[in-house]
């Protein structure tokens, strides 16, 4: 038997599912951001993913902002935060939704 076996069967190994951190980068218009922020750490909360940093600012092309989330969540989390980036892109007023790791 593996040591790492050993370890996962005695609870000390490697956790599979630790929290990863992820970067949600949204660029669009200040009035479509306003509009997409409260849902969207509604559903983050709902998903269970913690926020641990935010960050806003204008882009100097086209005077757009964007809002660059910090998230930390699970693999199985990221499914569902690339599906939540494409239904934001879809968004009237937003440009661009991009999650990387």
């Amino acid at each position: 038997m593996r040591f790492t076996q050993l370890l996962r069967r005695l609870g000390c190994g490697p956790k599979l599912n630790h929290p990863a951190p992820y970067r949600l980068t949204i660029i669009g218009s200040s009035s479509a951001l306003k509009k997409v922020k409260p849902p969207l750490y509604q559903h983050l909360r709902h998903l269970g993913a913690s926020v641990s940093k935010a960050q806003s600012s204008m882009l100097h092309e086209n005077q757009h902002r964007y809002t660059s989330l910090t998230i930390h969540g699970t693999a199985q989390q990221r499914v569902v935060l690339n599906h939540l980036a494409q239904e934001l892109g879809q968004k009237e007023g937003i440009r661009r939704v991009h999650v990387d790791s």
